[in-house]
C-alpha cells in the first residue's frame, strides 16, 4: 500500500470515527431530543449501542482488509472520484459473504450505536442520513462499476447476497 492509500485511509478513519462522532455528540447536546425517558430502557439502549458500535468498527475494519488483501484495491473510489486504486478482484468472502456493503453497514451500525448510547433522536437522524448516503452510493456508484468490471460474477453474487442485510434463502423452494 502506497503513501496515497495510507493518507486516504488515515483521513477516512479520522473523519468517520473522529470528526463525525464529535459532530454527533455535539448535535446530541444541542438538540436534546431523547429516544426514551425510562432509566431502565436507557441502560438497555446504551448496552445495545455499545455492541452496535463495536460491530460497526469490526465490519469497517474487516471489509477494508478484505478489499486490500483479496480485492487488491481500496475503498476510496466513489464514481469518478478515485482516491486510490480500484479493486482488481470481486470480494465475496469474509464479511462480504454476509452483505455486499459491509463497510457502509458498519458505519450505519456505529452511528446508530452512538445514538443509542447518547439516547439521542437527533443523533439517530445522522445514522438515517448515513444510510441514505450509503444506499445512493451503493446503487449509483458502486454497483454499476462492479457490474461493468465483474459482469456475471457480480450478478451471481448480488443474487445470493443482500445489499446491506443477509438474504434469507428458503431451502425448500
Amino acid at each position: 500500500m502506497g503513501f496515497r492509500e495510507v493518507f486516504f485511509y488515515t483521513a477516512a478513519v479520522i473523519g468517520f470515527f473522529g470528526a463525525a462522532p464529535a459532530f454527533i455528540y455535539i448535535l446530541a447536546q444541542y438538540c436534546p431530543y431523547t429516544l426514551t425517558d425510562s432509566n431502565a430502557l436507557c441502560k438497555l439502549l446504551s448496552a445495545v449501542g455499545m455492541l452496535f458500535m463495536l460491530l460497526g468498527v469490526i465490519f469497517c475494519l474487516l471489509s477494508n482488509i478484505a478489499l486490500i488483501k483479496v480485492g487488491k484495491g481500496g475503498a476510496g473510489v466513489i464514481g469518478r472520484i478515485k482516491l486510490m486504486k480500484e479493486t482488481e478482484h470481486l470480494v465475496t468472502t469474509g464479511v462480504y459473504a454476509f452483505c455486499r456493503n459491509p463497510m457502509h453497514l458498519g458505519l450505519i451500525l456505529f452511528y446508530c450505536g452512538m445514538a443509542f448510547v447518547l439516547n439521542s433522536l437527533s443523533a439517530l437522524l445522522i445514522a438515517f442520513l448515513t444510510f441514505i448516503f450509503a444506499y445512493v452510493t451503493a446503487l449509483y456508484c458502486d454497483e454499476p462499476r462492479l457490474k461493468r468490471d465483474f459482469k456475471d460474477e457480480y450478478t451471481a453474487y448480488a443474487r445470493k447476497v443482500g445489499r446491506f442485510l443477509p438474504k434469507i434463502h428458503n431451502k425448500y423452494k
